[in-house]
């Protein structure tokens, strides 16, 4: 409503005291009630204004008021959602960015929390004016609806009209003031309730494995990984001890979880609980290296580094071998126990006449049906350089034998493959010492077929012994290579290599070196499936009532959220005490003298709380100047509305006649034009006093 200047007479209460000398006040001296007729000038008196009164530009009046906490939702609720998602995709964290996390959330849930708390306030300011034009109230009830905005005058009012009920025309339940306090009261409560859910809907949980750790420059434990340890101590000058130990290691890979792999980036990227990998076509296996906080005496929070190794079968062939006549028997040198020579050769197709120009021998110890035998053929121990001729197939590289002997129950006749098993270099080492020896790497290659015992008498010839290896698996085990192809055979000796570098790597002592201390943090949990639509119903009920609002609110004037506005409306009812007037404190705003008054034992004035002043209006001095003027009602129900011109009507409580004139005067009191009444049920546009 625009403001435009006001020149019209009118008559004010004016404060006189009785003894105009001020220096003669004092603070119990009271004031009276005088009215002075104020003319009409061209020029009216600074501060008297009057209102243009428009639906549509109080709308966007309100509009803009309510917008701005709106918008501090919007901004709030956003915040909050980038804050989660934020900390959701760090994953682990220390303990100070938690605490930093839970200081954000709880500032923004404050923040929420609060404009919500203002939002009904300043909605309540708004509704208040809808509720008194709606329909007849009491004077304490009037009071209490004036101060709708604070809870305890909710209460006080739910307390109020919890047995008065309105009579106006509606014809459903009419207690309709204490449905209306219930509901917004609950509102309250509903809103801050609303801001504590978005707690719930979230955790942030301390970690439990290797997965919820974050990592901090340091120094950490790592494996030694220049000899295969045994017991803390690298076993020297017993060769055969490091082989029994390699093939040892490589049975513990049957308890590892594998992970999936296709290529460098999938093992980097992969879960801190995926140590070892096999790639997709099942030719090729790797494992991940482990750094450790040195306080951590289990060892139960590893850091798995970019670093890895890796096995691979080679091209895996299946030979020709003679089958046709029994296999020799011959008688070896170490126990003469009896032994099998195999003729083979190289690979042929099915038309082609295969040469068998190369023998293999089996002793009967490591042979039987139905069974796999895995064979290191070299004279030489496989960790040296100078393995037989034949087998070698790089510095880290080993050709071994399988061989799949015929048996009733498979039902096959024997087959003898051969593949060549790769052991890489360590994959992004930054160090030599974190790269595995050409020596160890041939020790895993030939793991599966390492016995640690040589084929002939020390004592007899020391310096010529055969290290022709032999290790047996039987029907059934997972080794032995049952309907499996030659591709399939090399897969299973990669993978045995590759579990015997993980078993080395794990048992071995650990050193001090710099790398990256892995430290148990703090994980943010977020369950969204109840988190956004927590956060949309708290917008979007935002939204909805200040939508409401400013439609409830179209049909009356909204009086400005001033205390001297406010009052201007009351001041009919406050003329109407009479009396004296004391300058008490912000609840007692008058002293009068009544038959309540003197109940308390005031003397001269006394301070009357809220509901005394309501009844003072409703059946004290007011009441006696009615008498006086041959009207015995008192004042029962006021109503916001348009004050009549013509005064109180004595036939009705409640004027019903409509304001005329140009110029109309909002008030809040009996003799009003009610909202009913009135053309469309709605207060007509223009100046409004």
């Amino acid at each position: 409503m625009a403001d435009i200047p006001f020149q019209a007479p009118f008559r004010a209460p004016f404060l006189r005291h009785p003894d105009s000398d001020d220096s003669n006040r004092t603070q119990t001296d009271t004031y009276q009630f005088e009215e002075k007729p104020l003319h009409p000038h061209p020029h009216p008196p600074q501060g008297s204004f009057a209102r243009e009164f428009s639906a549509g530009k109080q709308a966007w009046r309100l509009f803009g008021e309510q917008a701005p906490r709106l918008v501090i939702t919007w901004v709030t609720v956003a915040l909050m959602i980038v804050c989660l998602k934020v900390y959701q995709r760090d994953g682990n964290v220390s303990h100070h960015y938690k605490i930093l996390f839970n200081t954000i959330i709880t500032v923004l849930s404050l923040i929420l929390g609060l404009n919500f708390l203002e939002v009904l306030k300043d909605m309540a300011k708004v509704l208040r004016w809808r509720i008194l034009a709606a329909q007849p109230v009491t004077v304490r009830e009037a009071d209490l609806i004036l101060g709708g905005d604070s809870l305890e005058k909710l209460f006080q009012l739910l307390w109020e009209s919890r047995t008065k009920f309105w009579r106006g025309k509606f014809k459903w339940p009419k207690n309709i003031l204490l449905m209306g306090c219930t509901f917004w009261i609950g509102l309250n409560f509903l809103a801050q309730a609303s801001v504590a859910l978005i707690g719930l809907n979230y955790s942030m949980d301390s970690g439990s494995n290797s997965i919820d750790t974050y990592l901090r420059p340091g120094t950490v434990l790592a494996a030694k990984l220049d000899c295969l340890y045994d017991d803390g101590k690298c076993p020297s000058g017993a060769p055969e001890a490091n082989m029994t130990l390699a093939h040892t290691y490589g049975e513990m890979t049957r308890g590892r979880k594998v992970c999936s792999y296709a290529s460098n980036a999938n093992i980097t990227a992969a879960s801190q609980l995926c140590y070892s990998f096999s790639r997709t076509d099942g030719q090729e296996f790797a494992y991940r290296f482990s750094e450790y906080n040195p306080k951590d005496n289990t060892n139960a929070y590893p850091h798995l580094t970019n670093r890895n190794i890796r096995s691979t079968a080679g091209d895996c062939v299946e030979h020709a071998l003679d089958t046709t006549s029994p296999a020799k028997l011959i008688d070896t040198p170490d126990g003469q126990h009896e032994a099998q020579v195999w003729s083979f050769g190289p690979p042929v197709s099915t038309n082609d006449t295969p040469t068998y120009d190369s023998t293999i021998t089996i002793p009967r110890p490591y042979a039987a049906f139905d069974s796999t035998t895995y064979i290191y053929n070299g004279t030489s121990p496989p960790n040296l350089t100078n393995a037989t001729e034949g087998i070698e197939c790089g510095a880290r590289c080993l050709r071994i034998y399988a061989f799949r002997s015929a048996g009733v129950r498979s039902n096959r006749t024997s087959a003898l493959f051969s593949c060549p098993i790769t052991l890489s270099t360590v994959y992004n080492q930054t160090s030599p010492a974190q790269d595995i020896p050409d020596a160890i790497a041939r020790l895993a290659a030939s793991s599966i077929a390492l016995s640690g015992r040589y084929t002939n008498p020390y004592a007899s010839s020391p310096n010529t012994k055969s290290w022709q290896q032999y290790q047996l698996y039987p029907w059934g085990s997972y080794w032995e290579a049952a309907e499996l192809d030659a591709r399939g055979v090399g897969g299973l000796m990669a993978r045995f290599a590759m579990g015997s570098i993980a078993g080395m790597v794990e048992l071995n002592p650990k050193v001090e070196r710099q790398g990256s201390v892995p430290l148990v943090g703090y994980k943010l949990s977020v369950h969204w499936n109840f988190m956004i639509p927590l956060l949309c119903i708290i917008v979007g009920s935002h939204a909805i009532l200040m939508l409401g609002i400013l439609f409830v609110s179209r049909k009356i004037v909204v009086v400005d959220d001033s205390f001297f506005c406010v009052s201007r409306l009351v001041a009919p009812l406050m003329a109407q005490l009479g009396g004296n007037i004391n300058g008490g404190t912000g609840e007692s705003l008058i002293s009068l003298t009544s038959p309540r008054a003197a109940q308390k034992g005031a003397v001269g004035g006394s301070l009357l709380d809220r509901k005394e002043v309501a009844e003072a209006i409703q059946g004290g001095p007011a009441r006696q100047a009615r008498k006086d003027d041959g009207d015995e009602r008192n004042i029962e129900h006021i109503v916001y509305g348009i004050a009549n011109s013509r005064g109180h009507s004595k036939d009705n409580r409640i004027s019903r006649r409509s304001s005329g004139g140009e110029m109309k005067t909002l008030v809040l009191g009996e003799d009003v034009s009610v909202i009913g009444d009135l053309k469309f049920q709605r207060f007509p546009g223009g100046l409004y006093a």
